[in-house]
This record gives structure tokens, sequence and C-alpha cells, in this order.
């Protein structure tokens, strides 16, 4: 199973620093408010971890099978500098966080 210690290591051994307990799972937004992509998003099996590092925001792809494991891939890297914007949004049972760069 998939857990922060494993991302904090996967993190360090390509040189970067994470911050402890700066972790959230995420998965893309639906690509429309239609109910058929809703459902479709619902039942998707792309989780992301998205981790504070010390100078940069890090996406890793979970893994999600048998057993849920991190993909040794960084699936995106923003520099804090290059983000201008964050909007956290309700929307029902969950958030929506949008990163303006």
């Amino acid at each position: 199973m998939a857990d922060e210690k494993t991302a904090y290591r996967y993190l360090e051994e390509i040189g970067l620093e994470p911050i402890e307990h700066r972790a959230i799972i995420v998965k893309y937004a639906p690509e429309s408010d239609a109910l058929s992509s809703e459902v479709k998003n619902f039942f998707s099996t792309e989780y992301y971890v998205l981790q504070m590092c010390k100078d940069e925001l890090v996406l890793m792809r979970v893994l999600v099978w048998a057993v849920c494991t991190l993909e040794k891939e960084i699936a995106l890297r923003l520099p804090y500098s290059s983000v201008r914007s964050v909007e956290v949004t309700d929307i029902g049972m969950s958030y929506r966080i949008t990163i303006g760069t």
C-alpha cells in the first residue's frame, strides 16, 4: 500500500525535499459538468499524490490495481514561483482545487 513514507523516499531519491504532513490525494476534475462525465470520473482509478516540497508542488501518480503503489515518476512539477493563484471550491461531497500558473 502506498503511504506517506514511500512518497517521501521516492521524492528524496530524485533529489527533492518533501515537507512532512503536506500531501493530499487528488484526482483530475471531470471534463465537463455533464452527468456522464461526473459518473465516468467517479469510477476512475487515476489518483495522484499532491505533495508540497521545499521549492515546488509535485504530483505523483498512484497505481491502483491489486494493491496501491506509487509510480516512480513525477507527473507534474510546479515551482512555487510559477503558481499565480490557488482556488478551493466546495463542490458537494468534495472540493475542487484550481492552481493557476
